[in-house]
């Protein structure tokens, strides 16, 4: 494949003509073309800098992509790697580009820009002058595929120096030569050398990280430490503090954390973190040490709540879920990574292999209970939502006598405190049931189901203080005051497969995603409201989307909405009279 300066030479030299035109002395690097990888390099008188020297790198897929501007000359405070010394013309929005953009354009309109507030320590005379972004320092290292969890909201006393870490390890996987090729940990606590706790990890998040635990000190620095090769770091550490060099070389494993300040919002500054590992390896007599920089990954509830303004309104909330199956299961999966602190979920079933194509998680889970497969994921992947299961078979008549009546139980359990009900067994009778008992008890009720083949879908609420109720939905169904979504003929849409005791319907998992996401959608509407930060009101009591036309084809789904009214032919509307 031939590079872009191949196939479009006219380009490069109107790059260079432009940038001679703008005063630059322009020498192209012909080593660099013949690797693939073009670069240019710039001379420039700019006043009290004296001559600066630039390097413009070029991506193989230019002006796709941006190019990157390299200043081994200039060390300024802000807007420069303080590695590599690119600078940061633009800013990381893909939009900030275009492919008709030139590097002599964007010098002419940004450096003189990046050289002032690059070297200001002024806000007033920086704001005007660069993108309201922070440039945490962190960013800049080079980690290796690890991460060592921390939590933003910690608060260690300025006074402190230096401490003991707790780090629990998660997962760690070694190449053939021992060296470590991922690295999943957590401070479980950071503590002063007397080992009195000053932070720790939120329990259910440390409960993940303790297959082993890693001896660990942590040192403050006054400044992010320029340095990227780990065994660099560690003498720079051991320089500010000489008894860490006893403890790195003590032929255990060892993790050093780095408290430093760096900036979390534009020119403010807060603790960061990086973590470094020295592993021993080889036999004894013949041990070395390998050094690894940990990447930090912070993991508090601040930090999980500033990309989800309603995470931290739905951690108190409690959704009951009856059903897992295609429409189900997602949404439980869905709650709980957008915060909800209890899912109590509800099915007798169990996961068939033969489902995967539209069940979240695939055949590993084959032959487990759907509470049980679901359970496991939520709590190994988002472990701030509690899970409670139940296996019981609503209304399923038992030879046994005695076990008929575990309905009514299993029934108070279900629904005892819950702050919503979402149904999507699929089973009338049993939304009936659901239904009548959340309007009793005050809890929003929801239901969500697919028609045939997926054509198309439904989403109810019905909320206490509803005028209409579940029957006089279906009765509005029935009436054709809603109109019900497309759906295919039993030939096509309607299946028994082999070795299954039930006919099922057939359709895929990316169509029930728009019944499902709608779904999710107005349940966060309904538990945030009066929340600071509420998902916006949704002022409609059932949703109906197609997907298909009546002739079955595809189509853009098309979403109409209803209010619930109160039907003369339910029996609700003659208790009412």
């Amino acid at each position: 494949m031939q590079a872009w300066w191949e196939t479009c030479p006219e380009r490069l030299e109107f790059e260079i003509q432009a940038l001679e035109r703008a005063g630059y002395k322009v020498e192209r690097v012909d080593e660099a073309f013949e690797a693939g990888a073009g670069a240019l390099r710039l001379s420039k008188g700019m006043g009290g800098l004296g001559q600066v020297q630039l390097e413009v790198l070029f991506p193989f897929f230019y002006p796709y992509f941006r190019f990157k501007i390299i200043a081994k000359n200039l060390q300024l405070a802000h807007h420069q790697n303080p590695f590599d010394k690119h600078l940061c013309l633009l800013s990381g929005e893909p939009e900030a580009w275009n492919t008709t953009d030139t590097v002599a354009q964007v010098l002419g309109e940004m450096l003189p820009k990046l050289l002032v507030a690059g070297a200001s320590q002024d806000m007033d005379e920086a704001t005007p002058l660069e993108v309201d972004q922070a440039e945490p320092f962190t960013a800049y290292y080079p980690f290796g595929q690890s991460s060592v969890l921390w939590d933003s909201d910690w608060t260690i006393p300025a006074d402190m120096t230096k401490g003991r870490l707790r780090i629990g390890v998660r997962e760690e996987r070694r190449t053939a030569t021992g060296q470590i090729d991922d690295f999943s940990a957590a401070v479980l606590e950071v503590m002063d050398m007397a080992g009195m706790r000053l932070a720790g990890l939120r329990p259910e998040l440390a409960d993940l990280h303790r297959r082993s635990e890693v001896e660990g000190y942590w040192v403050r620095m006054q400044s992010a430490i320029e340095e990227i090769r780990p065994l660099r770091l560690l003498e720079v550490l051991c320089k500010a503090y000489p008894n860490l060099e006893r403890t790195a070389r003590g032929g255990k494993r060892v993790i050093i954390g780095v408290l430093f300040p760096e900036e979390v919002r534009r020119r403010e500054y807060g603790d960061g973190w990086i973590f470094l590992m020295v592993d021993p390896v080889g036999k004894r007599g013949k041990k070395g040490n390998h050094y690894y920089l940990l990447r930090p990954m912070r993991a508090g509830m601040s930090d999980l709540s500033a990309r989800l303004p309603y995470f931290p309104h739905l951690q108190d909330k409690l959704v009951a879920l009856v059903g897992l199956g295609c429409i189900g299961a997602p949404s439980a999966i869905e709650f709980a990574r957008n915060g909800v602190g209890t899912l109590r979920l509800l099915d007798g079933d169990t996961v068939d292999a033969a489902v995967s194509g539209r069940w979240p998680l695939g055949v590993s889970c084959s032959g487990k209970s759907k509470t049980l497969a679901i359970k496991e994921f939520v709590e190994q992947h988002y472990p701030w939502t509690k899970i409670h299961t139940l296996s019981h078979p609503l209304g399923e008549v038992s030879v046994d006598w005695a076990q008929n009546k575990e309905d009514a139980a299993r029934i108070e359990e279900f629904l005892d405190k819950a702050d919503l009900v979402l149904d999507s067994s699929a089973n009338l009778n049993l939304g009936h049931l659901l239904s009548d008992f959340c309007r009793r008890r005050g809890i929003p009720y929801m239901g969500l189901a697919l028609t045939m083949g997926v054509w198309g879908g439904h989403v109810l609420r019905i909320e206490p203080a509803s005028e209409g109720c579940w029957m006089c939905y279906r009765l509005m169904l029935e009436d054709g005051a809603i109109r019900p979504a497309n759906s295919a003929d039993d030939t096509t849409g309607r299946v028994q497969p082999r070795g299954c005791a039930a006919p099922t319907y057939t359709g895929s998992s990316f169509d029930a995603h728009e019944v499902i996401m709608a779904g999710v959608r107005m349940a966060i509407s309904t538990l945030t409201a009066g929340a600071a930060t509420q998902y916006p009101a949704i002022p409609w009591d059932a949703a109906v989307v197609n997907l298909r036309d009546e002739n079955g084809a595809a189509i853009a789904p098309k979403w109409e909405t209803y209010k619930v009214e109160q039907h003369p032919r339910c029996p609700c509307a003659k208790k009412a009279g």
